[in-house]
């Protein structure tokens, strides 16, 4: 089963018990109202992947304004039927290489101008562009944004550490 309100706890410093309890108590007093948005997130999300089957959610992404707006209140709560302009996967000890790397590939087969594959592992970072072979930097210091997003830079050196 799940963990109890002690071990969540332990696991999670930035909580207390007093948070947990409110949250199992907010969670039984809205249950049916929690389970029909479940139900229709799920349905919103087949009907996607019925238009597109590579429904992905990067670590980070970003989409240019003009585009966000084309989109209603409503359907900008839920996931955009759109492929963003940048992202950004930040590889995790239990990442597989191979299947982070086809994940990023199909980003920018579905249209991304720019993404980032941040491997602290191997202490390298994987820029993608559209239409373009992949771009491998060893353990760099800064990474920048380029005119997709003109003026970010990223210092890595944390990462590295």
């Amino acid at each position: 089963m799940g963990m109890s309100p002690d071990e969540i706890v332990s696991q999670y410093s930035s909580i207390n018990l007093s948070d947990v309890y409110a949250a199992l108590a907010y969670f039984h007093d809205n249950l049916e109202e929690i389970r029909l948005q479940i139900e229709e997130d799920e349905k919103y999300v087949r009907e996607l992947q019925a238009k597109t089957p590579a429904i992905r959610s990067p670590d980070v992404s970003w989409i240019t304004k003009e585009r966000v707006d084309r989109f209603t209140k409503e359907e900008k709560a839920k996931f955009l039927p759109l492929a963003p302009d940048f992202v950004l996967e930040l590889m995790s000890p239990r990442d597989p290489l191979e299947t982070t790397r086809t994940r990023m590939r199909e980003y920018q087969e579905n249209g991304v101008k720019l993404g980032w594959l941040i491997n602290p592992q191997q202490q390298q970072v994987e820029i993608y562009h559209l239409g373009q072979s992949t771009e491998i930097l060893n353990k760099p210091l800064t990474i920048s944004g380029e005119d997709i997003l003109t003026g970010l830079v990223i210092e890595l050196n944390f990462i590295w550490e």
